[in-house]
């Protein structure tokens, strides 16, 4: 039972598997005030980057994967050659790669792991030489025919309010009352003995 849900939470996608991919939705995203989960989530809710979640979209000749505001799950991106491997677990991605692709020991990584309480290492470095983390703020593109793999930027604006300021002060208010709402409705759902 524990392996099975493992399993549901994380995927592998291999860029000479691509037709193989289905969308599916994975964690749990904040929608009008409630905590959708994967098992009700569907396409008509609007993610806005609230939750823990990694949504693969497929349509057609493509495949979107997009995360969470926080980038909560990590998505690593394994480069060789003209192959690609996205996973949302580095182990389980090592555990793939081991015996199909090549993959090297990054040693100064590896290293700054002894010292991990005294500094922070690169926020896009692995373990493994070819393994990269994707930023939070980025979505994922595949075109599945081409296997090509596109980055596309997203600008959450998150420099342009002075905290101090009466807007900064609003959009903290406004977090407030949204959380505020969410975990009342929480409690409301809550059935007592």
């Amino acid at each position: 039972m524990e392996n099975k849900i493992i399993e549901d939470n994380f995927f592998i996608i291999d860029s000479n598997n691509l037709n193989n991919v289905e969308s599916k939705f994975y964690g749990y995203t904040i929608y009008n005030n409630e905590i959708i989960t994967s098992k009700e989530f569907n396409k008509d809710i609007k993610l806005e980057g609230d939750g823990a979640y990694i949504d693969i979209s497929k349509d057609n000749n493509q495949i979107i994967i997009s995360q969470d505001f926080f980038g909560s799950y990590g998505l690593y991106l394994y480069e060789y050659n003209n192959i690609f491997v996205i996973s949302n677990s580095f182990l389980k991605l090592v555990e793939y790669l081991k015996d199909k692709y090549p993959i090297s020991l990054n040693e100064d990584c590896a290293k700054s792991f002894i010292a991990a309480d005294l500094c922070a290492i690169s926020y896009k470095s692995t373990m493994i030489n070819e393994i990269q983390i994707i930023p939070r703020n980025y979505t994922l593109k595949i075109n599945i025919n081409s296997k090509r793999l596109d980055f596309e930027k997203i600008d959450y604006k998150e420099d342009s309010i002075e905290v101090n300021s009466k807007e900064g002060i609003k959009t903290l208010d406004n977090w407030v009352d949204k959380w505020v709402k969410i975990i009342r409705k929480l409690f409301e759902k809550k059935t007592l003995p």
